[in-house]
């Protein structure tokens, strides 16, 4: 996985990681890796407008992941993505680990946000175990 190749030669754990997808092969891509957080992101021209909402849903249900776990928060203006992350960074260097995006960042981050977002009310988050085959990171889930 990408994901855990990225980790990897950051020398971070996954679960301190966040993702920002804008597909649900993304999203499961993120998901089936432990990712720590998966941002939804459905702001990009080539989503039409009228069809942003019923994307938005696609990343959150997590149909292509393993444990169909979804992107955790779906937003619509990319300018939102950098709260969510700082916000996330935080709570995970005080020790919060809680998988819910809710509880992932403070209300007050959630309330200042720019554009329109969708909390996911059930996400779940796999237990990833990572090991290397020749080098390169694989996970298996837990």
């Amino acid at each position: 996985s990408v994901y855990l190749k990225a980790a990897n030669f950051l020398g971070v754990q996954p679960e301190d990681c966040v993702a920002l997808e804008d597909s649900a092969s993304g999203v499961g891509s993120a998901a089936n890796a432990g990712m720590g957080m998966i941002i939804g992101y459905v702001g990009a021209t080539h989503i039409q407008e009228q069809d942003k909402h019923s994307h938005a849903q696609m990343l959150l249900k997590g149909e292509k992941s393993e444990r169909k776990r979804g992107a955790d928060v779906v937003i619509w203006n990319m300018e939102d993505a950098l709260p969510l992350i700082r916000g996330f960074t935080a709570n995970r260097a005080s020790g919060i680990e809680d998988s819910h995006a809710k509880m992932m960042v403070d209300d007050d981050v959630l309330s200042n946000l720019k554009g329109k977002i969708i909390v996911n009310s059930s996400p779940v988050a796999p237990k990833v175990e990572l090991s290397f085959l020749n080098g390169d990171p694989v996970s298996s889930l837990v």
